[in-house]
C-alpha cells in the first residue's frame, strides 16, 4: 500500500507528504525492490521500473497466513 501512496504522491501537483512509519520493518525491508532513500528529508523518486515491490522467493513460507493475529492493532 505505501508503494502506490508514493507513486500516487509523486505525480500529484499538490501532494507534499505522505506519511509513513519509518521504524525498522524486516517485511517492508524484504518486499521493496530497492531501499528507501532520503535526501534533504524527503524520499528520492525511485529508479527501477514498475511499483518497486517484489516477492521474494520463500517469502509465504517465512510468514504465512494466520489467522487470528494482528500484529499492527
Amino acid at each position: 500500500g505505501i508503494a502506490a501512496n508514493l507513486h500516487a504522491a509523486f505525480v500529484s501537483p499538490n501532494a507534499r507528504y505522505v506519511e509513513y512509519a519509518i521504524a525498522p520493518d524486516n517485511i517492508r525491508a524484504e518486499l521493496l525492490a530497492e531501499p528507501v532513500k532520503l535526501v534533504d528529508g524527503f524520499q528520492a523518486l525511485p529508479t527501477a521500473p514498475g511499483l518497486g515491490v517484489e516477492l521474494p522467493d520463500g517469502f509465504e513460507e517465512r510468514y504465512p497466513y494466520r489467522p487470528g493475529i494482528y500484529e499492527y492493532a
